[in-house]
């Protein structure tokens, strides 16, 4: 079984005089981007934005197209809603995560590109210590 390439590609979505780094991340497998966003919910097409300010190989999946491409229209696309978007609980960055463990890549996403991840279990600590 051959085995498929899985790049992150990480969209910079604050400009470089802002100290905080904030990354909007997707996956590039099958030749198609998979994305997630408040707008359009699960989205997968061919890349069309020339944008990405980097691409980080995460590894190869012995995953066939037909099995991923099923997994996220009967599971992702359930779960990852455009209506259930939230900017620090549920976001590109936890979607990636979920697409990279179901391709069955074991290395995490570099921390640099998960500040939005950190700062939800900040966050979210500090108000479930509030309660």
């Amino acid at each position: 079984m051959a085995k498929e390439e899985v790049l992150l590609y990480a969209y910079k979505l604050l400009d470089e005089a802002t100290p905080l780094k904030a990354w909007h991340l997707s996956v590039f497998v099958f030749d198609l981007e998979f994305s997630y966003n408040g707008n359009d919910g699960v989205t997968y097409d061919e890349p069309i934005n020339n944008h990405v300010h980097k691409t980080i190989n995460m590894g190869f999946t012995n995953k066939t197209k037909k099995e991923f491409i099923s997994h996220v229209e009967k599971e992702l696309k359930n779960e990852f809603t455009n209506l259930n978007y939230h900017v620090l609980r549920k976001n590109c960055q936890h979607f990636a995560q979920r697409v990279l463990n179901f391709l069955e890549i074991e290395e995490p996403i570099p921390i640099e590109y998960t500040v939005l991840l950190e700062a939800a279990n900040v966050v979210g600590t500090f108000f479930d210590n509030l309660v």
